[in-house]
């Protein structure tokens, strides 16, 4: 078996300007296997101000090292049948490059170290992954994908158009406002007045798709497009459940749609998503968001409407400006009632580059949730990084996320181990990080 090795760059599930690249094994006639992937750790400073008299949090300060999501990526292909047909499969694959998983068997353990040492953010076949075949007109792929939550931000590293979005090459998680502020919806939890808990309700509703078909279109005149489907996108609901809030175990379903086009310097998107979330358990939402601390909270399934709008130009000289718009509503989502949650943020990227030197400012604004008043917020991040390599960048950053009174926004993975303090609502979360992100 004749075995070819070709070094090129890597690949990422999140932004990056990089194409992507791999190590491709030549494992027989018209089969490709490839590996890729990211190892990026990052030593931050994370401080939360303005807190709020009800926050019960332990500190409000910490200096930590965290991971920023690194991942093996397995893929491949075989030509099949047809000229120019392939049968393809992606495998990607979480883990944290600073700590070790916890044994759920250890005694001794409180319930929430129970599990992964980023919940679910650690492990086999957890980023997106699936089994597909491509064509002349685009490619049909089954399994675990990415709908809506990253539109509009940079793709070309997974062979998409570019987006308007933010992209850096060395990057903080936490920093990522893609997460932070367009995939949340900030809501609080309250009971006369008086504020039980916070919870950013949509980033369930807008995160990577269970179970689902998706059918990405080659590019034609700089335009491509996709649709997806998911008849159960977060994987909860169980037939033996009874119906909930009237809705049957076959009830409900995910939509996703995305337009773009990208000739040159300029880029732009469209994009909406449509969940109605499926019978049988929704209790099971209560659950998770409470623990069932308080029961019947939940007064409706969460069912999400959403659709972004972005675009984008480079000039000549390697500055780069973007915008992206967002609008989320979230049935049921002020806790507690039957009233809808919704919202809109802006985003606005600003990148300049010269030699391996690159410098980023991004500011995001969400305004006030419906039904909630003096809920909105702004973050603002301040980056630098440099090329240590082609493949290996060091960076820094400095962001600023601020919760109005009743806000309750949180940096991307800030609750888990992979983050740093958390905000609650109404607070200020400030971090400065130094990170290093290499690619293969």
């Amino acid at each position: 078996m004749k075995k070819r090795l070709i070094v090129i760059a890597a690949a990422s599930a999140f932004a990056s300007t990089l194409p992507v690249r791999a190590a491709d094994f030549e494992v027989g006639p018209g089969t490709t296997v490839s590996v890729a992937g990211l190892v990026t750790v990052g030593v931050k400073n994370s401080l939360v101000s303005k807190i709020n008299p009800s926050d019960t949090k332990p500190h409000n300060s910490e200096l930590r090292v965290d991971d920023n999501t690194s991942r093996v990526i397995f893929s491949g292909s075989t030509s099949i049948m047809w000229p120019g047909w392939k049968a393809l499969f992606y495998i990607e694959n979480r883990f944290t490059a600073n700590a070790e998983p916890i044994d759920p068997l250890m005694p001794g353990l409180p319930p929430a170290m129970s599990q992964y040492t980023a919940g679910n953010m650690t492990g086999w076949a957890n980023g997106e992954t699936y089994v597909g075949v491509s064509g002349p007109l685009g490619r049909l792929i089954i399994g675990k994908a990415t709908f809506y939550y990253l539109d509009g931000i940079p793709t070309d590293y997974i062979g998409g158009a570019p987006g308007a979005g933010e992209s850096y090459r060395a990057w903080d998680a936490q920093a990522l406002g893609v997460f932070n502020m367009l995939a949340q919806v900030g809501t609080s939890i309250r009971i006369g007045g008086n504020a039980v808990g916070g919870l950013p309700i949509a980033t369930l509703q807008i995160d990577r798709t269970q179970n689902a078909i998706k059918f990405d279109s080659a590019r034609f005149a700089g335009f491509d497009f996709s649709i997806g489907y998911s008849k159960n996108a977060y994987g909860q609901p169980n037939n033996t459940e009874p119906a909930q809030f009237g809705r049957a175990y076959e009830d409900g379903g995910t939509w996703w749609e995305r337009v773009r086009y990208n000739n040159g310097a300029f880029t732009a998107a469209a994009s909406k998503l449509d969940v109605v979330v499926q019978g049988g358990n929704n209790n099971a939402l209560q659950a998770v968001y409470l623990n069932n601390v308080i029961p019947g909270i939940l007064k409706g399934p969460l069912d999400t409407h959403a659709y972004r709008l972005s675009a984008g130009y480079s000039f000549p000289m390697g500055l780069k400006v973007g915008v992206v718009y967002d609008d989320t509503s979230v049935d049921n989502g002020v806790i507690g009632t039957n009233l809808k949650a919704e919202r809109t943020c802006v985003q606005v990227p600003v990148s300049y580059s010269w030699g391996k030197n690159a410098a980023y400012v991004t500011y995001n604004k969400c305004g006030n949730t419906t039904n909630i008043p003096d809920s909105s917020a702004t973050m603002w991040t301040v980056g630098y990084d440099y090329a240590l390599a082609k493949r290996t960048f060091a960076g820094i950053f400095y962001t600023v996320l601020n919760n109005a009174s009743n806000g309750n926004y949180q940096p991307f993975l800030s609750s888990t181990v992979l983050g740093g303090s958390a905000p609650g609502t109404g607070e200020t979360f400030r971090q400065i990080s130094i990170d290093i992100n290499y690619w293969f």
